[in-house]
């Protein structure tokens, strides 16, 4: 090999060494802070919004739908983040579900306090609440109102802030969020059109619901019920 022919290898190498310390051309998730955040707590969590890997992730929910496994393809797509963050994506993107865009600040509070309620009778279990499946379809099912795609790439920075708050007890407390231990249920009535309320979401199952605002100006969006036998 010749002088210039070193020359020349060296160089090709060194650029593709350089490209690949770069990530060029290496799909990565997108890990995002916002201007002016000062932790990473309230940066923006990690993105997953390629869509190679929300396709990954729906191929293996399908593999799986009649499985305890359903939801696993999520958690591999988000490893390495902690419950909290995982809670504070369900409490995100299931206020983003419940498409009353106008209350979100109210609403959120309530589902967060429910799912509170739930990880209480699970022992303090987050993850067996998060991915019990079909339980937060809203957020996790691959159909058109679904909102999975705010649970894998939240992009409203006041609402992840809010959501990251109520992931702990504390953040429930300061809300000032008061429900019955057993009030483990919530329906959202703007989330689709296409769907009827299951039996224990509509009016004829009254008695079980728990009063979430004074003057009722939040039923429309969501109505929270009691279940002394859920598990």
């Amino acid at each position: 090999m010749t002088w210039k022919s070193r020359y020349l290898f060296g160089m090709i190498f060194f650029s593709a060494f350089a490209m690949e310390a770069a990530g060029v051309g290496e799909s990565r998730p997108e890990s995002r802070s916002s201007p002016g955040a000062s932790s990473s707590n309230l940066s923006l969590p990690l993105c997953r919004s390629e869509q190679s890997s929300i396709d990954s992730i729906f191929a293996d929910v399908k593999a799986n739908a009649k499985t305890p496994y359903k939801y696993r393809a999520y958690k591999q797509a988000l490893v390495g983040e902690s419950d909290e963050r995982l809670l504070a994506r369900l409490i995100y993107a299931e206020t983003k579900a419940s498409s009353c865009v106008e209350r979100e600040n109210e609403i959120m509070p309530i589902v967060a306090a429910v799912i509170h309620r739930r990880i209480e009778r699970r022992g303090g279990d987050i993850q067996s609440v998060i991915f019990e499946r079909d339980q937060f379809a809203s957020s996790l099912n691959n159909y058109s109102e679904s909102h999975y795609r705010d649970f894998l790439c939240p992009v409203d920075q006041k609402a992840w802030a809010q959501a990251l708050a109520l992931a702990t007890v504390d953040g429930i407390k300061a809300e000032r969020v008061s429900l019955p231990k057993d009030a483990v249920h919530y329906y959202f009535y703007k989330h689709s059109s296409r769907f009827t309320p299951p039996a224990w979401a509509q009016d004829s199952n009254s008695k079980n619901e728990v009063s979430i605002s004074k003057d009722g100006h939040l039923k429309d969006c969501i109505r929270v019920f009691r279940n002394a036998t859920w598990r």
